[in-house]
């Protein structure tokens, strides 16, 4: 069973990908329109996937955006995955959509109910509420409660 506290993953290995996300969602739209790839979400999230799931992600399309709202109406995705070693099932819902907030440095992907990322298995199920991406950490907020960081700096030496 999954913990039901905060979960904390560090993936500094992510942080230039999530870096150079961030000024393309932050700065490079141009009149308001911008695609950003379901498979670059996908990594975001910390989750190690298969070279082969990673092409069906791939496949699924790009997140459109349009002023402050996004969608994606690619098929539905069901895979097995495994988070910190206990197995789990992700889906993908078709279609994505919701509204995001974008600042300097930092934007926030507020996911339609039902029309998100789900993980769960037996009693344990969860759906993506809130992204919330910076160069330091992106926070997964997981409805009906839950909250996963994903650190993408190194851990502080301990002394």
């Amino acid at each position: 069973m999954l913990p039901l506290g905060p979960l904390e993953v560090r993936r500094p290995q992510l942080r230039p990908e999530v870096c150079k996300l961030i000024g393309m969602v932050c700065h490079g739209h141009a009149d308001g329109q911008l695609l950003l790839p379901v498979g670059q979400l996908v990594r975001m999230l910390g989750v190690r996937v298969t070279p082969e799931f990673q092409a069906q992600i791939d496949e699924r399309g790009d997140l459109h955006f349009a002023g402050e709202q996004f969608d994606n109406q690619g098929p539905v995705i069901r895979r097995e995955v495994r988070l910190r070693g206990v197995p789990a099932d992700l889906e993908i819902a078709s279609p994505l959509s919701g509204r995001i907030e974008r600042g300097f440095d930092h934007f926030t992907l507020h996911f339609t109910p039902g029309q998100s990322f789900r993980v769960g298995r037996f009693i344990f199920e969860a759906e993506l509420a809130t992204l919330s991406v910076n160069a330091d950490r992106v926070v997964l907020e997981l409805r009906p409660a839950g909250l996963v960081r994903v650190e993408l700096t190194e851990a502080p030496a301990s002394g």
